[in-house]
């Protein structure tokens, strides 16, 4: 900013204390609210669009998960029967 780019904020700020602008170079004003980042319908799209990139990748870890689930399931079936099978006759002798 050069030293004309304060003066003018300097007096802007002044003259309008209650004012919801805020000055940038060369003395131009924009309401405070534009200047925020999130606001506006493409940003209502964007989190749409993240939202739905999420359902989609947790779907696909959950189905990751009960895959896991199933074969450590049928591990254990498959390992608990040859227990039993081995252990069956031994009270008997």
């Amino acid at each position: 900013m050069t030293p004309s780019d304060l003066e003018v904020c300097h007096t802007h700020n002044t003259h309008n204390t209650h004012d919801t602008h805020t000055t940038i170079n060369r003395g131009q004003s924009r309401p405070a609210a534009d200047m925020r980042r999130g606001i506006g319908v493409g940003a209502v799209k964007q989190q749409q669009k993240d939202q739905a990139h999420f359902a989609t990748k947790r779907k696909e870890v959950e189905s990751v998960k009960l895959a896991v689930v199933q074969t450590l399931l049928s591990d254990f079936r498959t390992h608990l029967q040859e227990f039993a099978v081995k252990h069956r006759g031994l009270d008997e002798t």
